[in-house]
């Protein structure tokens, strides 16, 4: 029976940085334009963020971060009033950036684990080909030796 990857998975695995610009372009559209609190929902994008570290690694994700840091602000520049905290442009603007830097930080550290996870599967499975090689020598070995062991017990 022949085993045929998934379309859908194809797809999804190669177009995995643009899903990730497109999630964050709508709902950055979608917080700015539908959301009461938008700075509340300004955290949605640590999922995206982590999802963006898992699956395309450390530097699109930092990317991704930076993208999505940059469309809030572009928001935010359009129309300040719906962001503003009751007291002060300031302490908005400082919010912003704090979060700005939190979501680059977790893009990074997200994005190393992941890279790190694959580097370890990798490595267990470059050792598990070595060891079944191995085994498959050594199976070789014990049958020589067992033939060997016969030819000399009959003499």
């Amino acid at each position: 029976m022949l085993n045929f990857p998934d379309e859908s998975e194809n797809f999804t695995e190669k177009h995995w940085e643009d899903i990730i610009i497109l999630l964050t372009l709508l709902s950055a559209a979608a917080i700015h334009y539908f959301i009461y609190s938008k700075i509340a929902f300004l955290d949605f994008f640590y999922l995206v963020i982590v999802l963006a570290g898992y699956y395309v690694g450390k530097r699109l994700a930092i990317l991704g971060a930076f993208f999505a840091i940059i469309m809030v602000t572009v928001f935010v520049l359009m129309n300040e009033n719906p962001y503003l905290e009751p007291t002060s442009s300031m302490n908005t603007h400082l919010d912003l950036t704090v979060w700005g830097g939190f979501l680059i930080l977790a893009a990074w550290l997200i994005g190393t684990l992941s890279e790190k996870r694959k580097h370890e599967l990798e490595e267990s499975h470059r050792i598990r080909q070595e060891l079944e090689l191995s085994y498959q020598h050594l199976n070789e070995r014990n049958r020589q030796l067992e033939e060997e062991l016969k030819r000399i017990s009959k003499t």
